[in-house]
């Protein structure tokens, strides 16, 4: 049995931060899920970041 890398605090705000330098315009996201309690500290980490983007998005 294998073990699934899991993201952190730390690695959730890096991967946004990434995001953002690549779109070129602002956008609104909505982080939810695990990700969300694991940003808020409420959770030690995820296996994967779900988000929403209101905007319609090429770029993405």
């Amino acid at each position: 049995m294998t073990r699934e890398s899991t993201l952190e605090y730390t690695a959730i705000r890096d991967q946004f931060h990434k995001l953002a330098n690549l779109i070129n315009e602002p956008i609104t996201v909505f982080l939810i899920g695990s990700g969300a309690l694991t940003l808020q500290e409420l959770k030690n980490a995820t296996k994967d970041i779900d988000f929403i983007v209101r905007e319609d998005l090429h770029q993405l």
